[in-house]
């Protein structure tokens, strides 16, 4: 089971305890984690909770990270030599050899091109296996205000840079610690922020092109989310962002995936794995969290938000 980590929050803790006690009357085990998709080759920065559960007894165990911070953080020890682990993927991994858009530019169906680097990336590469076409490259015609609104902001950074004097009226009523991601534009050294199912909308998150003065288009949220190119989005435009902002990244289930597997499988589980920080008391009738979550173990803005 995914959802987000909201459902943690105190408020819903009646809740998920509920979801927890229901499988236990169906017999059930279940364990939860807060899972960080770029801990896992997606480039992205997107908190997943993830819930499994058996009927077998066995201990609920979550797979390791597979990538590591390209940063220090003052609050987690530093990496130490011998961590072999690739660092977090970013948007040039992820989108850097597409062809420019307009704004509301794109074809449903059209070529590659020559990538702008002159090379293809190992994500890139692993991304155009199996696709001879360039599928989904359209990107939503966003208004001209707010084209104009972004053309203040750089990379990395948000609303704030905007102009007093220019900004929506709904800004004049904003701290400026709040909305850290609205009117973000995306840099092309760190992972996209999280891919929602209104990605179409630049004035609703980090959904600007890092150079570009336009939103992103719909193969470019792909990307973000880890779908290689030979998956094709149907339907209207709005449709498509939606499919592509309501999935589970593949990448990220893919190593979910692995574990379950060796579970069902061997009974046992032999790669790099922990226990679920989250379980269930019956006794209690609560949840308990035994440690900090593995995926929210830091403020990411205060890394990623530029000053």
């Amino acid at each position: 089971m995914e959802n987000v980590p909201g459902l943690l929050h105190r408020h819903n803790q009646s809740l998920v305890t509920a979801i927890f006690e229901a499988f236990h009357s169906l017999g059930y085990r279940c364990g939860a984690e807060v899972l960080l998709a770029a801990d896992y080759g997606v480039p992205q920065l997107r908190y997943r909770l993830i819930i499994i559960g058996n009927r077998t007894g066995q201990e609920i165990l979550f797979p390791d990270a597979t990538h590591r911070l390209p940063f220090e953080l003052d609050d987690e020890p530093l990496l130490t030599d011998d961590d072999q682990r690739p660092s977090w993927l970013t948007a040039l991994d992820a989108i850097g050899d597409l062809p420019k858009l307009k704004n509301g530019g794109g074809e449903e169906e059209t070529e590659y091109g020559e990538p702008s680097l002159g090379l293809l990336l190992e994500y890139q590469r692993r991304c155009r296996e199996n696709s001879s076409k360039l599928m989904n490259h359209v990107c939503h015609r966003s208004s001209e205000t707010n084209i104009e609104l972004i053309k203040y902001v750089k990379q990395g950074k948000n609303w704030k840079s905007i102009p007093e004097n220019v900004r929506p009226e709904r800004f004049k009523h904003v701290a400026l610690k709040d909305h850290t991601t609205t009117y973000g534009r995306l840099s092309w050294d760190s992972p996209a922020r999280t891919i929602t199912t209104y990605f179409n909308n630049i004035s609703s998150g980090a959904f600007t092109h890092p150079d570009q003065h336009r939103g992103i288009s719909v193969r470019e949220g792909a990307r973000f989310q880890g779908f290689p190119d030979r998956y094709i989005f149907k339907g209207t435009l709005s449709r498509q962002y939606r499919q592509v902002g309501n999935a589970v990244p593949p990448l990220m289930a893919a190593e979910v995936a692995k574990v379950i597997a060796q579970m069902i499988t061997h009974g046992k589980v032999t790669i790099p794995s922990h226990e679920a920080a989250i379980d269930y008391s019956p006794s209690l009738n609560t949840i308990r969290i035994h440690r900090p979550v593995q995926g929210m173990r830091f403020n990411l803005d205060r890394h990623l938000i530029r000053n």
